[in-house]
């Protein structure tokens, strides 16, 4: 067999039906191993060996035999654990001073022979099994290869071959011993037979504490070893039950026959209590000499039925009552009734075994337990994001932990991740997870079939990429996005998709632990995870508070809809119950003290009862030497040896999990020295285990409070080595962690090899799109002695990742130290200048950004207009150059000078994000945009001018123009293929609709384009924003202000630009007063009154109208209309009065205000009634044919009314008004409909109160008139 070069072959030690086991020795550690291949290789072998390994991989209990590392590389697949010498556990439970015992009888023999015990046993006839193991072959993926009938646990012949031929039920004690038989009689050292349940109970414990079922518990699956410690191993069939049932891993029957139970033999029902059965099995077995039931299925499925299990008493007379009680119970056949793991340590208590740890358990906290718990199992499909914060030694993980283990597991999937303080990888508190995610991709395919954007998906998680390889094959989903804000969204929609796969039928779980040192991309891929998984999730996150590190507010803040819950200290009375379970032997008085010292800290208390207990086991005090005021923390650790302290410091000094071979490299050590030195610090809770993403046993803190104490008396000097010797460790690895070692070269006193390290952690961790990550190495690089030669990559690195980060200011001035660096090419520092404008004009800076603007146009001969005037008539000369020119051809065009990308990109900023604070002057480089896309023949570019020149014909003009423009827009986008083009013609396209009040449309047209957008994954795109701000218009238009605040709300965590966020906060404002929620709106206008961009061009304009609307709907007629009069001061001094766009919303205020006026009565109504009417007038002669059309003829028809008309010329405006309805809104239609019958509508939902003042207080006054009030 093929092992490569680390490990050498040097015996078989045992061979079951599925794996063997070979004893083998491992050059690099140079310690014997044991090594477990399968005994058939087929194509799910790497699969079995795999699932096999990954279950228990990390865990670390005195009871269990340890794995350590999986190897599949090419055909080699295989997997190494420990070895351990150990004697045989029927041996060790029989009184070793049999007579007549040989010496061969007392020999010790190794845990793995213990493999080829079953088959001895299957050719005695006690067991029965296929070959040596007795237990059917593990199904394969796919549907259950053994069918068994729910009530008779049938199953097929192939798989009653595997369990082998009935036996029936053991009814006869074995027979006692007759003279020449040569066999000693039987005789059981009781006890042992107690602590040998009592250890297997507790690895059990542990297991299932862990969500694991072992599957095979039996007598040659236990082994006693050095110092009576007994090993529970061969864990091929030990599966996550809440992941086996969901994958199908426990489709089919498997097991050794005798074992099984009942429930799992009829229904392939899977719990912890099935090991339960089975311990009891081998304690019947150990205390008769056979089990209670033989057979096969059909046998066992009978026999289950037939009768309860014999009593162990009745077999062998001997048996101990309590034992022979135990027995019974743990072998009832429903499953319900036997007793756990724990229930049977409690019964087994006081009896003589290796002196066991205790672990640690839950008190109190019932209502946060109950809290969480609601959340985990809402069936509701949606994201939770919940935080368990409070200081440190609360007792969160605890409270986490035990939510965890009460949540359904059948029905719940969960995955774990964690934070280190100074681990600085990207996505950190996902990491662990992501690598969970990509095991189980690997084994079924069909989970990527047609996930989108896979490319983007395999950037930020290069370990799903080989889970990904199927859905490569595409070149387009393997395409990155220009815009790396686009590619981490198509990222995170891809992994999203994912984990919303694997929870198709299940409720899923996420725990993180230490979110206080989350990394700001964590955050964000949380949120978005929770915001768009559609299924049930609940994320619990623990925080811890104090003094250093970010604040819980700092977290809240990006999660949004997270929800906080603060712990407070445990009462005195549930720390006394904690302290009693840690130090049971304890007196009243020193518990009562413990309790006080603890001060309600849960870890505190741990401690100081594992203090209390290590001093009544006989351990000499080491308080002189931590100091008598010590805390119990540095008590703790001056308990530790000298080699388990050595170790420690190195853990301490690590910036995150260390391995078995770092901690041997950085002491020097013999791996068993090291072996042994973590063991007894994992025994001794200062650190625990976790499996790494090879699977290897990593080690890192217990409590993240002991370790200050173990760094606090190592010396600078000492400190720096230690880094010194992880970071030469690092190096030697085959891909080293560029994060760790810029943070070891660096603390170890190497500036110049630890800025190299994080130059490339910044590049990695850009490649990854985790922009925050990227910008905080790039920024430690350029701190520390960078090469020249490497510094302007990296400062150019660092304004990109500022910039996709969002952290606008900083890109801003990053980019402007490059644009301003002369010694750079005119090809570095254009370009530079140009994003700097960009930065500047999102964050509002319009001055700033126009003079970068500016700078850039002067750099290629050109130069922004002086006045609008002149700008006009710029954009009236390109645009009949353009006219002129007849069909956009190739080559030079009229009035268009020859552009370089950075020129046309310099006419595409202004033209986006100044269109609607300088709508003038934008024009003209709207045109300038697309008369470059013409000359050059860039399609997108060509389509994205057409559809900023069609936006301003249709808003302009308000649907008379634009028409056939837009036409040509949508041909040039499909054309191009450009998703920005295509995104940006549809929102024109739903615009123009809404303008000429096509709301039906409108609204296919932006779903067509957000279908694009989501498609794409572009979401947060400044295209993405347009059109969802046009969007919430429309709705807005239509009547439906709940509609329009949904969609509003859609981009609200994330808005383009400054100018998109304050229009979309008047529209959202607007919608809030139509919908009746005056003090939401004036929130949102209190909002807008501090933004920069308030006061600018159409912004200005639709915050103006906000503000009247709420006048408006205050009935607070003359303080609307002096809004208006300012809303016309300003349109006219920026050269917006001319839009008939402009000029209809003004006027559709100033008439409802004089109708308000008019309804009111007094010596203003005459006034007020010829102000309304020419109003009318004017958005009939302008704006006749758009949305404000039927608006005109029923405000006319209204004053008609109001203002005491004749008949005949009121009905005339009222039919007038009726023939409009067509392209009218539901508000219009129902302001009309009261005219007609005088019925006010009570179906338009929350709109309905909106009405009165919609209407100038008409329908006010009727309701009046109606009910017996106040008449005209």
């Amino acid at each position: 067999m093929e092992l490569g070069s680390r490990y050498d072959l040097i015996r078989e030690l045992g061979r079951g039906g599925m794996g063997v086991v070979y004893l083998g020795r491992d050059r690099l550690r140079d310690m014997p191993v044991a090594i477990k291949v399968l005994a058939r290789a087929t194509a799910n072998t790497p699969t079995l060996l795999k699932r096999e390994f990954r279950t228990v991989a990390g865990l670390c209990h005195p009871n269990l035999v340890e794995l350590y590392e999986l190897v599949a590389t090419g055909p080699a697949c295989y997997f190494t654990m420990e070895y351990v010498d150990g004697r045989d556990l029927r041996r060790h439970v029989l009184d070793t001073a049999l007579p007549g015992a040989g010496a061969d009888d007392q020999a010790t023999r190794t845990v793995h022979t213990a493999l080829a015990e079953h088959g001895a046993a299957a050719r005695a006839g006690l067991i029965s099994g296929d070959a040596a193991t007795g237990r059917a072959d593990p199904p394969a993926p796919g549907p259950a290869p053994v069918s068994a009938d729910a009530a008779t646990g049938r199953a097929d012949p192939a798989s009653r071959r595997a369990l082998g031929p009935p036996l029936g039920l053991a009814s006869t004690a074995p027979r006692p011993a007759e003279a020449g038989d040569g066999i000693p009689p039987l005789i059981t050292d009781w006890n042992r037979l107690r602590g040998a349940m009592a250890q297997l109970a507790e690895g059990l414990a542990y297991l299932h504490a862990r969500g694991l079922v072992h599957r095979d518990v039996k007598p040659s699956n236990a082994l006693v070893g050095p110092g009576g410690v007994i090993k529970l191993l061969d864990f091929g069939l030990a599966v996550d039950w809440q992941r086996g049932v969901a994958a199908g891993v426990v489709s089919g029957l498997v097991g050794t026959a005798p074992y099984l139970a009942p429930e799992y033999v009829a229904q392939l029902v899977v719990s912890p209590a099935m090991d339960m059965f089975a311990l009891g099995v081998l304690g019947f077995e150990l205390a008769t000499g056979s089990p209670p039931f033989l057979g096969g299925l059909h046998e066992l499925a009978r026999a289950h039925r037939a009768a309860p299990a014999p009593r162990a008493r009745a077999l062998h007379p001997e048996v101990p009552a309590d034992l022979d009680d135990l027995l019974a119970t743990l072998l009832t056949a429903d499953p319900r009734q036997r007793p756990g793991a724990v229930d049977v340590l409690s019964r087994l208590a006081g009896v003589a075994r290796p002196r066991a740890r205790r672990e640690p358990r839950l008190v109190g906290r019932d209502r946060e337990v109950a809290e969480l718990l609601t959340s985990v199992t809402d069936p509701a499909t949606q994201g939770r994001i919940a935080l368990v914060a409070g200081p440190s030694g609360i007792g969160k993980s605890a409270l986490v932990e035990e939510v965890v283990a009460r949540a359904p597991r059948a029905s719940t999937l969960t995955w774990r991740g964690r934070c280190h303080e100074r681990e600085q990888v990207p996505y950190r508190a996902l990491d662990p997870i992501i690598d969970d995610i990509a095991g189980e991709l690997v084994d079924d395919e069909r989970m990527v079939d047609g996930l989108p954007h896979p490319g983007a998906v395999a950037r930020a998680f290069p370990a799903l990429f080989e889970a990904l390889v199927p859905a490569l094959h595409d070149a387009d989903a393997a395409t990155a996005a220009a815009d790396p804000q686009i590619e981490r969204e198509r990222a995170f929609a891809g992994v999203t998709e994912l984990i919303r796969r694997l929870l198709r039928r299940h409720r899923g779980l996420i725990v993180i632990d230490d979110l206080q040192w989350c990394d700001h991309d964590s955050l964000e891929l949380i949120r978005f995870l929770a915001e768009r998984i559609g299924r049930p999730l609940t994320v619990i996150a623990t925080f811890t508070t104090g003094p250093t590190g970010p604040t819980l507010a700092d977290v809240l803040a990006p999660l949004s809809t997270a929800q906080a819950l603060v712990l407070a200290p445990l009462p005195p009375a549930d720390v006394a119950s904690l302290v009693a379970h840690l130090a049971p032997g304890a007196s009243p008085e020193v518990r009562a003290a413990l309790v006080a010292a603890a001060d309600g800290s849960p870890f505190v208390a741990e401690l100081l009862a594992g203090e209390y207990d290590s001093e009544a086991a006989g351990a000499a005090s080491t308080s002189a030497d931590a100091g008598v005021d010590a805390s119990p923390e540095r008590r703790r650790v001056a308990r530790l040896g000298a080699d388990e302290r050595v170790a420690a410091e190195i853990a301490a000094v690590a910036v995150a999990e260390v391995g078995f071979d770092q901690v041997r490299h950085c002491t020097g050590w013999s791996s068993v020295r090291v072996h042994a030195a973590l063991r007894a610090l994992v025994a001794g809770r200062v650190l625990r285990t976790t499996p790494s993403p090879t699977g290897e046993v990593e080690y890192a803190y217990y409590h993240s409070r002991l370790r200050p104490p173990v760094l606090a008396d190592l010396g600078a000097g000492a400190v720096a080595e230690l880094h010194r010797r992880h970071a030469t460790w690092l190096e030697g690895r085959d891909r080293p962690a560029a994060e760790a070692l810029a943070e070891h070269w660096q603390r170890a006193g190497y500036p110049t090899r630890g800025a190299g390290w994080a130059l490339r952690a910044a590049e990695a961790a850009a490649a990854r799109l985790a922009f925050d990550q990227a910008a905080g190495w790039y920024e430690r690089a350029l701190a520390s002695e960078l090469p020249p030669d490497r510094r302007t990559g990296a400062q150019l690195g660092l304004a990109d990742a500022q910039l996709a980060a969002g952290r606008l200011a900083a890109a801003a001035g990053s980019y402007l130290r490059l644009a301003d660096d002369l010694a750079l090419a005119p090809t570095v520092r254009l370009p530079a200048r140009l994003r700097a404008a960009e930065a500047m004009l999102k964050l509002g800076e319009i001055d700033r950004g126009l003079a970068l603007i500016d700078d850039l146009l002067a750099a290629h001969g050109q130069r922004r207009a002086g006045n609008r005037a002149v700008s006009l008539g710029r954009a009236l000369w390109i645009g009949a150059g353009l006219l002129g020119a007849g069909p956009p051809r190739r080559g030079p065009a009229p009035a268009t000078a020859a552009t370089s990308p950075t020129l046309t990109a310099t006419y595409r900023v202004i033209a986006s994000f100044l269109s609607t604070a300088y709508p003038v002057e934008a024009l003209e480089y709207a045109l300038r945009t697309l008369a470059a896309g013409a000359r050059t023949g860039d399609d997108a570019t060509h389509a994205l001018g057409m559809s900023m020149l069609a936006g301003y014909l249709a808003a302009g003009t308000l649907g008379r123009a634009g028409a056939r423009v837009i036409r040509r827009a949508i041909d040039l986008a499909v054309r191009s293929g450009d998703p920005y083009a295509r995104m940006t013609a549809a929102a024109v396209n739903g615009l123009t609709a809404m303008t000429v009040g096509d709301f039906d449309r409108m609204r296919a047209v932006s779903d067509h384009g957000a279908a694009i957008c989501s498609r794409m994954g572009l979401d947060r795109s400044w295209e993405a924003s347009f059109l969802r701000t046009y969007r919430g218009l429309g709705e807005l238009h239509a009547g439906y202000p709940r509609a329009a605040l949904a969609v509003l709300a859609l981009g609200d965590d994330h808005p383009a630009d400054l100018f998109t966020r304050s229009m979309a906060g008047t529209f959202r404002a607007r919608a809030y007063l139509l919908a009746g929620e005056l003090p939401q709106a004036e929130a949102v206008l209190a909002q807008l009154d501090r933004d920069r961009t308030t006061g600018l061009g159409m912004i200005r304009q639709y915050y103006l109208a906000a503000r009247a609307e709420l006048a408006l709907a205050q009935r607070d007629w003359t303080g609307a209309l002096e809004v208006c009069a300012t809303m016309r001061h300003h349109a006219r001094r920026d050269w917006l009065a001319t839009l008939p766009a402009v000029g209809a919303m003004i006027d559709t205020l100033v008439a409802t205000a004089a109708l308000g006026q008019v309804v009111a009565g007094g010596a203003a109504a005459r006034a007020a009634h010829r102000r309304g009417v020419w109003a009318t007038r004017r958005i009939r002669a302008r704006a006749g044919g758009s949305l404000y059309g039927p608006i005109a003829h029923r405000l006319r028809a209204q004053l008609a009314r109001a203002g005491g008309e004749r008949a005949d010329e009121a009905a005339a405006h009222l039919a007038t008004a009726v023939a409009t309805l067509g392209r009218a809104s539901r508000i219009e239609r129902a302001l009309v409909g009261h005219l007609v019958d005088g019925v006010v509508p009570t179906d338009l939902d929350e709109v309905t109160p909106a009405l009165g003042w919609l209407s100038g207080g008409l329908i006010d006054h009727f309701a009046r008139q109606a009910t017996g009030g106040a008449s005209w």
